[in-house]
């Protein structure tokens, strides 16, 4: 028996925050990185593009890479690909196989509040991806939205000292709805945490993929026992991205000291 991999894809670097905090908490299996950061932004791209985009990691990660399931740190895939390749992809070219969004991981915990703000990407915000998926569950419960389009490109770039003045401006308009609790609804958001941080008032939450989605890996897995059963123990890493940017290698060479990144084409 071949045993099989977890791929992690994002459009970019933030999916590395998310891969180091699920590597830290499911550290028994191997995994596989790929960012498609030649081709980032995803945000303001079509919803029929990001589909396109998908497949083509998807087949990346299951056919080359011998995965078994692959976890979507980005947003914008998981609000605009992630059902739609469930529905139309898998079943036809890897049935068997599982795709776990990251969307799915912060609803849980964003029912909780009554009043739930969302800052992301405009292709995330469009989609109206967490609306729906909240009020499928709680329809009480007040979404409001915020699109952010400046803060994936300043992050990606290592412009941190706009940050601040950037998200200060994009969150205001969440913070006058008296919001109980502010979604991050971007990969890449996770790394500037503790600056949003300091901007909201301290009885606001936060929820950040980097919280969530290793516990919703750890929940799919359980429930499928059987693929569970096929990852292999070998503990194995490896970074892949479409371009390699100085930023991008800079933080890769940083929060995973000991990996090589390589460069690909999912094309």
């Amino acid at each position: 028996m071949k045993y099989m991999n977890i791929g992690i894809f994002d459009s970019g670097l933030g999916g590395l925050w998310s891969a180091k905090s699920i590597i830290r908490n499911l550290p028994n299996y191997s995994y596989v990185y790929m960012g498609d950061t030649a081709r980032l932004p995803y945000g303001n791209r079509s919803a029929d593009t990001v589909y396109k985009y998908f497949c083509q990691a998807i087949i990346f990660f299951f056919e080359r890479e011998n995965c078994a399931v692959v976890v979507v740190a980005c947003n914008t895939v998981s609000a605009e690909a992630v059902q739609r390749a469930q529905e139309e992809f898998l079943p036809k070219y890897f049935p068997g196989k599982l795709i776990v969004g990251v969307i799915g991981s912060i609803i849980t915990e964003a029912i909780k509040y009554d009043r739930v703000g969302v800052i992301a990407t405009i292709g995330t915000v469009d989609s109206k991806a967490y609306q729906k998926r909240i009020h499928a569950i709680s329809k009480n419960t007040k979404v409001f939205q915020q699109k952010a389009p400046l803060l994936v490109p300043i992050i990606e770039e290592g412009e941190y000292d706009l940050i601040e003045l950037v998200a200060k401006r994009y969150l205001s308009p969440l913070l006058k709805k008296d919001v109980g609790v502010i979604v991050l609804g971007c990969t890449h958001y996770a790394i500037i945490k503790n600056i949003i941080q300091k901007i909201i008032p301290k009885n606001i939450k936060i929820i950040s993929q980097d919280d969530t989605l290793w516990k919703r890996l750890e929940e799919v897995l359980n429930d499928n026992i059987k693929i569970k059963n096929s990852l292999c123990k070998k503990k194995k890493r490896i970074l892949y991205v479409t371009e390699k940017t100085p930023h991008f290698s800079k933080l890769a060479n940083k929060w995973f000291p000991d990996l090589t990144l390589h460069e690909t084409s999912i094309k």
